[in-house]
């Protein structure tokens, strides 16, 4: 079976889907809740505190990070200032996030240079026999079932094919 670019790109998502991944937006959105409700003023940290009422008083982005941040953007309350306790922990967290990242990033290309020497299933197999479980399966030969007896009969007896007419109606 011959592969291609489609059969290259799942083989790839498939492997990496079973690279352990650490979630480190999740700890940095805890990081800065907590941080949050720590800095903010009391009746507004009372709101922050309830989860159910979380929402009504934060706007959904923080401008920490910038851009190309690994991390993501969280929700925060107007004019909120990360505490200097919390900037050290957030920039060890994408120190690690970004790590992270570049590890997968060259994992990847790996994966992708290895399975674009392979041609077809066959060499795949040779060349990457530990990746087997990732790559398609040989694709099966089509069975066709025998035509439904009497059909044209049956659509004959029910009208088919059904008269053209000019586009008239009559009466």
């Amino acid at each position: 079976m011959k592969l291609t670019n489609h059969h290259r790109q799942d083989f790839v998502a498939a492997a990496m889907q079973d690279v352990p991944k650490i979630d480190f937006y999740s700890q940095f959105k805890e990081l800065v809740t907590k941080d949050m409700i720590d800095v903010a003023p009391k009746k507004l940290s009372a709101v922050l505190a309830e989860e159910s009422l979380r929402h009504h008083v934060i706007s959904p982005y923080c401008t920490e990070g910038g851009y190309n941040d690994p991390l993501g953007t969280v929700a925060v309350f107007a004019n909120y200032k990360m505490s200097d306790h919390a900037k050290v922990k957030r920039a060890a967290l994408t120190k690690l996030a970004r790590a992270q990242k570049d590890e997968r990033e060259t994992f990847e290309a790996q994966l992708r240079g290895a399975i674009a020497g392979c041609n077809t299933l066959k060499v795949a197999l040779v060349r990457l026999p530990e990746f087997a479980k990732y790559l398609p399966k040989e694709a099966e030969k089509t069975v066709y079932l025998p035509a439904i007896s009497n059909l044209v009969a049956n659509l004959t007896k029910a009208g088919w094919p059904a008269a053209k007419t000019s586009g008239l109606v009559t009466a």
